[in-house]
């Protein structure tokens, strides 16, 4: 059986997530001490220079923590939580024939999967699959045994 989560990635994420929030967080508070910084060297003569000066600066700051913030953080974070909420549970398994679907779903605040059905002659067991994780499935049309939580696939083997 192939797994498809191994047993510390969900600290991995964590801390990959945690690296992203610290890196957004120190370029605002830089833009905030430069900014402080800028405003104790002010002058009569230097002030307009100076505020468009800390302007620019902050608005920089900002659209570099943007996407620190919301490309890097939260995807790691919603993976972390994916997979802590998928450690403690229960896991069945299901065998038939593998189809995914193409069109990957957003799940909202969470991650973003791929729709698999599997095919056997008794039911059609419809199954989601972490976009990440698409690559390791085998081709559709392949006689598998997946093991699944929460509906989700976390591990397969090729029949």
């Amino acid at each position: 059986m192939i797994e498809l989560y191994a047993a510390g990635e969900a600290e991995k994420m964590k801390r990959r997530a945690a690296g992203f929030f610290f890196a957004g967080c120190f370029v605002l508070l830089a833009g905030v001490v430069i900014s402080v910084f800028l405003c104790s060297r002010i002058r009569p003569s230097n002030t307009w220079r100076l505020l468009l000066t800390v302007i620019v600066l902050n608005t920089l700051a900002g659209w570099l923590a943007i996407p620190l913030l919301f490309f890097g953080y939260r995807p790691y974070r919603a993976e972390s939580e994916h997979i802590r909420h998928m450690e403690g549970s229960d896991s069945s398994l299901y065998e038939g024939l593998i189809s995914t679907r193409r069109q990957p779903i957003q799940i909202p605040k969470s991650i973003t999967v791929v729709r698999v059905l599997i095919k056997n002659p008794n039911a059609e067991i419809p199954l989601s699959l972490n976009l990440r994780k698409k690559d390791y499935l085998p081709p559709d049309g392949t006689h598998v045994r997946v093991c699944s939580k929460h509906g989700f696939i976390t591990g397969f083997e090729v029949l």
